[in-house]
C-alpha cells in the first residue's frame, strides 16, 4: 500500500454543514503546494492521501459518472446524492485494489437534500464508514486525538474550521506544511481557505 505521503486529511461535520481540511505537503517534489481536495460535484469533495494521480483519477471518474447519472432523464432526479459519489468511490477503490489494498485513502464530504455527510473510505477493501469526524493519511493519529477531544455536536462553522487546522496540525506535527480548508453548508455556499504554516504553529 502506498500511501506514505506524509499526508493528513481531516472531515467534520459542524452545526451548519461539512469541513474538508488537508496538508499541502507533497513529498515527492518536495514542495508545499499541493492541492489535495478535489471537486466532485459543486456540492460533494473529496480529500485523498496515497497517491496524488490516483485520488485525481478517482474523484474525476466519480464526477463524470455522478454528471452522466444526473443528465439521464430515467434517473428521475438531478440531485446530486453524496451516498451515490459514496458508491461509486467505494467501488473504484475495491476494484484498483483487486480485493486488496489500493493506493489511496479517502475522507468525503457534502451536503445533499438529506443534510451534511462524512465518509472515510479506506484502502483496505474499500471499506467505508459514517462519522461525524474523520481522519486519514500517515498523520491520522494525531489528528483523531485532537479530533476526539474536541469534537461536539453543533460546533459552528469558525469552531470547525480551526478544529479541522489543529488536527491537521497534530498529524503533521508540526512539519511546517500549510493548510488547505473547504467549507460546504447546507445553504449551498462553500469557501476555500489555505491556512499558511506561519500562522498555525
Amino acid at each position: 500500500m502506498s500511501t506514505k505521503s506524509g499526508t493528513t486529511i481531516v472531515g467534520l461535520v459542524f452545526k451548519d454543514g461539512v469541513v474538508l481540511g488537508s496538508d499541502t505537503r507533497a513529498i515527492s517534489s518536495g514542495k508545499n503546494d499541493s492541492e489535495k481536495i478535489h471537486c466532485i460535484a459543486p456540492n460533494i469533495y473529496c480529500c485523498g492521501a496515497g497517491s496524488e494521480a490516483d485520488t485525481t483519477a478517482a474523484t474525476d471518474m466519480v464526477s463524470s459518472q455522478l454528471q452522466l447519472q444526473q443528465s439521464d432523464p430515467r434517473s428521475g432526479s438531478t440531485d446530486l446524492r453524496v451516498i451515490s459519489a459514496l458508491a461509486h468511490l467505494k467501488s473504484h477503490v475495491y476494484q484498483q485494489g483487486q480485493g486488496h489494498a489500493s493506493s489511496v485513502a479517502l475522507v468525503l464530504g457534502g451536503v445533499d437534500i438529506t443534510g451534511p455527510h462524512l465518509h472515510s473510505i479506506h484502502p483496505q477493501y474499500g471499506l467505508a464508514e459514517n462519522l461525524p469526524f474523520a481522519s486519514m493519511g500517515t498523520g491520522s493519529l494525531g489528528a483523531m486525538g485532537m479530533l476526539e477531544s474536541r469534537y461536539r455536536q453543533g460546533l459552528t462553522r469558525d469552531e470547525g474550521v480551526r478544529l479541522a487546522c489543529d488536527a491537521i496540525c497534530a498529524g503533521n506535527m508540526g512539519s511546517g506544511s500549510n493548510v488547505d480548508i473547504c467549507v460546504i453548508t447546507t445553504k449551498g455556499n462553500k469557501e476555500f481557505l489555505r491556512f499558511l504554516s506561519l500562522y498555525l504553529m
